[in-house]
């Protein structure tokens, strides 16, 4: 095991399926774009919703509410660098 990977479960492409569902599911509040104290209220409960959806999956590793939302923006982000790579 790489000390990358050590101590970490990497997400198995069938739960960023999972994942993308659910968050596609709570699309208008996840990426809401206020800040305000309310609206951050809002996704906070949004994204614990989520992590209880996702964990009630199947075939899926347990994963915190702070750790998904990190995986969707990681998910995001590679998706934009890959769209940017291949138009060039």
């Amino acid at each position: 095991m790489s000390q990358l990977t050590q101590g970490r479960v990497v997400y198995t492409e069938y739960e960023k399926k999972v994942l993308k569902g659910l968050v596609e599911k709570y699309i208008n509040i996840v990426e809401n774009k206020k800040t305000n104290k309310v609206s951050q209220r809002q996704k906070e409960d949004t994204w614990a919703k989520i992590a209880l959806e996702f964990n009630q999956q199947p075939d899926v590793s347990y994963r915190n509410a702070k750790s998904l939302h990190k995986a969707w923006d990681n998910l995001k982000t590679r998706t934009k660098e890959e769209v940017i790579n291949n138009c060039l």
